[in-house]
């Protein structure tokens, strides 16, 4: 499904943890909205450039927004780098 992939927020370092370093990045996807998505749905995310797979994202849906054009949801990416 097409879609289009906005960075909210970045990784931030956990001080705290000190043997792991937790990723948490908060996109907004937005897509057709016809597309059905769930709040807490996992989401597999390829972003490709030139017909060429440059990342992955694997994240959990927030609540979906959907309007007369587009839906729009919040993707909290959570992975251990």
């Amino acid at each position: 499904i097409a879609c289009r992939v906005s960075v909210i927020r970045e990784d931030e370092h956990d001080s705290k943890s000190i043997d792991i370093n937790k990723e948490n990045i908060k996109y907004k996807i937005f897509c057709d909205p016809s597309v059905e998505i769930q709040k807490g749905d996992v989401i597999d995310i390829h972003i490709i450039k030139n017909d060429i797979v440059v990342d992955k994202l694997e994240g959990i849906a927030g609540k979906p927004i959907k309007y007369d054009i587009s839906l729009e949801f919040m993707l909290l990416e959570r992975d251990i780098a």
